[in-house]
């Protein structure tokens, strides 16, 4: 079903509804209107005006096809909807992860995961040195885990917001925001307006201080971090200088933190104690 086009999916809900009638022997149509496709209303749009047909149908037997339809539209998971999505976009191999050497370990086993997003796109992402010397070095240790992630580009990015698909891993499909930490370097200053672009995307606030206890802790680094402060307003700590020196203090400390079940903002205190770390929300 994943594999499916978009327009091959509503073929066969459209055929789903004409139904065979025992006692005719005829085929019979529904009375009313198939759902527009996902390509042009969202989701939740296209759940609703099922539900609403739903209500309306007189017989059994079609209404609990259209509520099992319905149901199916809830519960597609991120490699579903990437079947209907992946077909009308540019370059689909940016999404759908399957690189060699991948590393993938089970989340529950660690003592803390890191989403690791590159706010540009695959292409930029993939080929940075410095993602994958980091992307080494932590999950190298046996109790940490890192995870890559990119910025899509705008046609991926439209087509996410209408079937409700968060900005995800490309290991397990996981979501952004399902992380302890979500790490992003950046190159240059260019890279600055896609933070909050891919922040958002992931179903967290831009800003720091809207977003919630149970957030990940957003950390920031690269070459462009000699000055920070024309983001600081988007991350919750920066790494200043060689980001390999102390990332896995930094996931340790706020592994360990979680663990402890300890406050967002003693969290952050934690981290500042760590050298090359930068607490905006604690500069005085």
């Amino acid at each position: 079903r994943s594999c499916s086009s978009s327009n091959s999916f509503w073929a066969r809900v459209s055929s789903s509804l004409c139904l065979y009638d025992k006692d005719t022997s005829k085929s019979v149509k529904r009375e009313t209107k198939v759902p527009q496709e996902p390509n042009k209303i969202s989701l939740r749009e296209s759940v609703k005006e099922l539900s609403g047909i739903a209500i309306k149908m007189k017989n059994p037997h079609q209404k609990k096809i259209i509520q099992k339809i319905s149901h199916y539209l809830c519960n597609m998971n991120i490699f579903e909807k990437l079947g209907l999505v992946l077909p009308g976009v540019e370059n689909p191999a940016r999404y759908i992860g399957g690189e060699a050497n991948s590393v993938v370990k089970k989340h529950s086993q660690m003592l803390a995961q890191m989403a690791f997003v590159f706010p540009d796109i695959y292409e930029i992402g993939m080929s940075n040195n410095g993602m994958r010397i980091l992307y080494h070095v932590i999950n190298r240790e046996p109790d940490l885990l890192c995870e890559v992630a990119f910025a899509p580009w705008d046609d991926m990015a439209k087509e996410m917001r209408r079937l409700d698909i968060p900005l995800y891993t490309h290991a397990t499909y996981t979501p952004v925001k399902d992380f302890d930490a979500i790490g992003m370097s950046l190159q240059t200053e260019l890279n600055f307006t896609n933070v909050p672009y891919v922040l958002e995307l992931a179903g967290l606030e831009a800003f720091s201080l809207n977003r919630k206890e149970e957030d990940p802790i957003v950390l920031g680094g690269g070459p462009a971090m000699a000055n920070p402060e024309p983001v600081a307003d988007f991350f919750d700590a920066f790494m200043i200088g060689d980001g390999e020196e102390v990332i896995v203090k930094v996931l340790r400390c706020i592994g360990q933190a979680r663990k402890e079940n300890v406050s967002k903002k003693e969290i952050l205190k934690r981290l500042s104690f760590i050298d090359g770390v930068y607490v905006p929300s604690l500069r005085e």
